[in-house]
């Protein structure tokens, strides 16, 4: 079976692999392990399915990093839409082979339940895939505190900082003209 990516004609995002159902795991882990390969960076796959479980089509969205996907929530809804399928599940890796599901992993595959819920698509599971084995997101251990991340994004920490100097700019100048 050859398997297209939907967003492009260009046959070497084709994947050529038998049929078989993404709830086999060996069967998806092999699926995956063909389009991530050796990637050095994060990658976030949207893989729609059939009424009998065999993946139809794939699309890659995101920008990428080495530990992170961006995406956005209405970017998948509208691929899925786009292929007709109501099914669906997103597979993305862990370059760094870390196995472990992080918050920001769990609250995404949430959020996007409770919409595909909405809008009457099935969300089959999101998955990690790290060392050619799959994780699902619903493993997420939240008494793990180790999977938990405070970091915030160097945009987020940089707007806050920025919100503090006008604070105290506008402070300063409160001061200033009750001393002149």
């Amino acid at each position: 079976m050859l398997l297209k990516r939907c967003d492009t004609n260009y046959i070497e995002y084709n994947v050529d692999i038998e049929e078989g159902s993404v709830f086999d795991n060996e069967y998806l882990e092999k699926f995956v392990g063909k389009i991530f390969k050796d990637s050095p960076n994060e990658r976030l796959l949207i893989i729609v399915v059939d009424a009998n479980d065999i993946p139809r089509g794939y699309y890659e969205i995101g920008a990428t990093s080495e530990d992170e996907v961006v995406f956005s929530i209405s970017t998948i809804i509208r691929n899925v839409l786009l292929t007709g399928y109501t099914r669906f599940l997103l597979v993305h890796n862990h370059p760094d082979n870390d196995d472990k599901i992080s918050y920001e992993d769990y609250v995404s595959y949430k959020e996007i339940k409770e919409i595909s819920e909405y809008l009457g698509l099935e969300y089959i599971g999101d998955y990690v895939c790290c060392e050619g084995e799959l994780k699902s997101c619903e493993e997420y251990d939240e008494d793990d505190i180790a999977n938990f991340s405070f970091d915030l994004s160097i945009k987020k920490k940089t707007f806050i900082y920025f919100l503090i100097l006008i604070y105290f700019v506008l402070l300063l100048i409160y001061v200033m003209k009750g001393v002149l």
